[in-house]
């Protein structure tokens, strides 16, 4: 599933394919590049993901805030 980047989105997690939130209409990467995949944490700075990096094929798994 990949997950909304949206922090006021109702409905964040969409199917893997879709480029754009099904709820907000938000695009689902980040810098076409980072799709998130998780929700790992959020606090009074922003939020972190488990992400993939899709244009890494090598190493796609990272984290981003």
């Amino acid at each position: 599933m990949s997950y909304c980047l949206n922090p006021t989105c109702a409905a964040p997690q969409n199917p893997d394919q879709a480029s754009h939130c099904q709820s907000c209409g938000a695009a689902l990467r980040l810098h076409h590049r980072y799709r998130a995949m998780q929700l790992l944490g959020q606090g009074g700075f922003g939020r972190t993901f488990r992400a993939i990096d899709e244009q890494n094929s090598l190493n796609p798994d990272c984290v981003i805030k």
